[in-house]
């Protein structure tokens, strides 16, 4: 925000003689002050946040966490924490190229932004964009069943549920709605089939991912909303049908950014709108 903080700067023309002396103002302008900024984040929200995460990460043996709260309503981003951190204070200064290498060199990534500058496959959160191009396609209702055999085979390849992978077990036919209470994988695997991938990678996209939120941070990345032309022109390979099973669920060449996921769910919670996540207040 340094173009609107910064105003315009004010200066005076003098003339002065051979010893330098004043003669008189020639020409003279008035500063200009910049304009106020207030963020929207949550200072006390930011701080409790980033404690549990540096808590956890000790407690567990992590090695990097983030989290993203925003406004369902206005996309206001009231927290955006990454961890581990540094002292941004470092960078008030002088900063000597010692300091600078110890920033860089820690096996933490202190100087990543996570929430925006870091891609990861969803997981199972993703079944809700699934779920959401399965309704609007109309290949299944809120009615459909699918019945859950605990896995699926394609060729020599297993896919397996959750469940069935740790106990054995199976949920019989479920709906879309017991589908997402239990995340399900067998009901995605089928509903995945059902869509194809050129389906969910345009359901993704219409939840904002695979491209840049335009959040006012420059170190953001898009992420990778992966096609079945995509995988030729990058690895010169067909898309097989098992990756769209992995596809389904989260997994597979699949990445987010955790503000992408973000205002993917916020989607759900505020009736459908996508919105621009910003770290600005509008003021209200």
């Amino acid at each position: 925000f340094e173009k609107e903080l910064r105003g315009a700067n004010g200066y005076s023309l003098v003339k002065v003689d051979s010893q330098n002396k004043k003669q008189g103002l020639l020409f003279d302008t008035k500063s200009v002050a910049g304009n106020d900024v207030t963020l929207s984040i949550d200072i006390d929200l930011q701080k409790y946040i980033y404690e549990q995460l540096t808590q956890t990460l000790k407690d567990k043996g992590g090695s990097g966490a983030s989290a993203v709260v925003q406004d369902p309503n206005t996309g206001e981003i009231l927290a955006l924490v990454s961890a581990p951190s540094y002292n941004n204070n470092v960078f008030s200064g002088k900063l000597s190229n010692t300091d600078y290498q110890n920033l860089v060199n820690n096996p933490g990534h202190l100087l990543l932004n996570r929430p925006v500058a870091s891609s990861f496959p969803p997981g199972s959160t993703f079944k809700l964009v699934v779920s959401a191009a399965g309704i609007e396609t109309g290949k299944i209702d809120k009615n459909t069943k699918i019945n859950d055999t605990g896995f699926i085979t394609l060729g020599d390849v297993t896919f397996n549920n959750w469940l069935w992978l740790g106990a054995q077990r199976t949920e019989g036919n479920i709906s879309i709605v017991r589908a997402i209470a239990r995340s399900n994988d067998t009901f995605f695997y089928r509903l995945g089939q059902l869509l194809g991938e050129d389906t969910i990678a345009t359901f993704s996209h219409q939840f904002g991912l695979g491209e840049k939120t335009g959040v006012q941070l420059s170190e953001e990345t898009k992420g990778l909303v992966p096609t079945a032309k995509w995988k030729e022109e990058t690895f010169n390979q067909v898309w097989f049908p098992g990756e769209t099973l992995n596809y389904a669920i989260g997994q597979g060449y699949l990445l987010v950014t955790p503000l992408q996921l973000n205002r993917m769910t916020i989607v759900f919670a505020n009736g459908g709108k996508l919105l621009q996540p910003t770290i600005l207040h509008n003021g209200e």
